[in-house]
This record gives structure tokens, sequence and C-alpha cells, in this order.
């Protein structure tokens, strides 16, 4: 495991990449002593549901072996990002770009569905070097 000296240091260094509340409460819940890298289930247009922090700098980053090199995680990752990816239209609507929020809601139970087995699958392999940060299921559990 990786080790950092403070809590302020891991706070720092999480600051510049986003979702600062969550990175930093995790890490404070590890501990003054040991940082595991973080995985952030977060759905964004073109990149998908997974983001990997690394645990050293708690820097974005797309190579985190365990996650990335998993088949399982992959196909449902893929199946994630296309889903949400279709929600977006573009010269739709009399916009440039149009996000279609009642699709989005029809999908609902789908997107619960795959969120589900990918959080599964995570748990599945996790060798305790991560710890996983859901923000997609409560929203999409919170949509009416």
């Amino acid at each position: 495991m990786l080790y950092i000296t403070s809590k302020c240091d891991a706070f720092a260094r999480a600051v510049p990449y986003g979702g600062e509340k969550e990175i930093v409460d995790a890490v404070e819940a590890q501990g003054e002593e040991m940082v595991k890298a973080l995985i952030r289930i977060m759905n964004e247009y073109i990149h998908g549901p997974i983001w990997t922090y690394d645990p050293e700098d708690m820097i974005l980053t797309d190579d985190y072996p365990l996650v990335v090199e998993d088949p399982e995680i992959k196909e449902i990752e893929d199946e994630i990002a296309v889903m949400y990816d279709s929600y977006f239209e573009f010269d739709s609507h009399d916009v440039a770009c149009w996000f279609n929020e009642p699709q989005m809601k029809a999908d609902k139970d789908k997107m619960l569905e795959l969120l589900g087995k990918l959080n599964a699958r995570l748990e599945e392999i996790n060798d305790g070097s991560f710890e996983v940060i859901d923000e997609e299921t409560p929203r999409y559990k919170s949509m009416e």
C-alpha cells in the first residue's frame, strides 16, 4: 500500500480533479496511513462510467489493470456508456445538443440493473486495493 503524510496531502491532490468531497471523505475514512485507489462510478459523455484515481497522487488515470483488464467490467462499462451516450442528440429540438431526459428516465430500470452488475463485479475483483464511490445508482434511484 502507498502512504501519504497527511489528509491535507490527499485533499490537495484530489481537489483539481473534481468530486472533492467524495474523494476526501473516502481518503479520511481510510485513515492517515493508507490510501487506496478510488473508483468513481459517474456517467459522462464519451468517457464511460468508471473513473479511476491513482492511489499515489489521486490523479485521474485509465491505467488501473485490475479494473481495465477485466473483460466482464469492460462489457458492462461499454453497455452503460452506449446507453448513456445515446441520450445526447445533436441538432435536435432546435438546439445544437439536447439531452434526452425522458429516455433516460424510461431506461432507469435497465441502467440500475447494469450499475448493480458493475458494482457486484467490482466488489468481486476487489483485492482491497481500491474503494468504490458510486454516484450513479443513488441518482438513478431518486429519478421519478
